[in-house]
């Protein structure tokens, strides 16, 4: 259980599922936009894990940074995840094509804390 900011503590009963996502910290998770029953989070370890709402293992370790990863977004067909490190880049990640690396963004000064798709 945690505290939500005042909102107080979770209880049992509402809890859909835990998850054990990375060894550290989590700073990023989303849930896919269009089938809802992906998840993906981003961990301190600089990994994005994907998972299937539902079962308690995750599907997808992949490398997404060397920094922690800040933030995360899938694509509206849930193919395409990007994921915003604090160094300061992004990786695009082909989920179709199991997890493939499409390309690294570099050049940000700052973290890169919020990612999206425009459609």
């Amino acid at each position: 259980t945690s505290d939500c900011g005042g909102a107080g503590a979770m209880e049992a009963s509402s809890r859909l599922q835990t998850f054990l996502a990375h060894p550290g910290g989590v700073g990023a998770v989303r849930i896919g936009p269009n089938s809802g029953q992906v998840l993906a989070t981003g961990g301190d370890d600089g990994q994005v894990n994907l998972w299937r709402v539902g079962r308690p293992n995750c599907l997808l370790s992949l490398r997404a940074a060397k920094a922690p990863v800040a933030s995360i977004a899938f694509d509206d067909n849930e193919r395409l995840l990007a994921g915003g490190s604090l160094s300061g880049s992004i990786r695009l990640l082909a989920l179709h094509a199991g997890g493939k690396p499409l390309c690294r963004l570099t050049g940000h000064r700052a973290a890169c804390t919020t990612v999206s798709f425009h459609p």
